[in-house]
Order: structure tokens, then sequence, then C-alpha cells
């Protein structure tokens, strides 16, 4: 980028989730079409820890977060 992000016309990023569960842990994986800046994961009615938060998603990129179950305010569904 060559201007201040508060100055570009960001695009829709078209951001692609994926969640696998494991024995102790739930892997999710991000995906992006186009530049994502400022990716924020947030659950709607849960609390977590999440293993990485608030990051830039470049075109193509995979991103693999991961929450361990024990740091999940209740048992998840999705």
């Amino acid at each position: 980028m060559f201007t201040k992000p508060k100055h570009f016309k960001f695009l829709d990023p078209k951001i692609d989730l994926t969640v696998q569960e494991q024995e102790n842990k739930y892997i999710i994986t991000l995906s992006s079409q186009m530049f994502a800046k400022y990716v924020e994961l947030d659950l709607v009615e849960d609390d977590c820890k999440f293993s990485d938060n608030y990051f830039d998603l470049s075109a193509g990129e995979q991103r693999e977060i991961e929450v361990k179950k024990e740091t999940l305010s209740k048992k998840a569904s999705y």
C-alpha cells in the first residue's frame, strides 16, 4: 500500500473460514481472496483465547488459529 490504511479503499476480502475439532482444541483456518486489514476473531455469546487475533491476511494466504477447549467459557457447538 502506498497510502495510510485510513485513506485506502479496501475491497470485500471474501474471507473463508473452516473449523476442525480435535481432541483438546479447535483449529480455525482462514483464507482470503483479497487483502484483509485488521482481521478480528470473536465469539458472539462465549469467551475464549485465540492463539492469534488482530492480524492482516494477504490474498491467497491461509492462517490457522487454535482455540484450546479449556479456554472456552462453555462447551462450543458449531
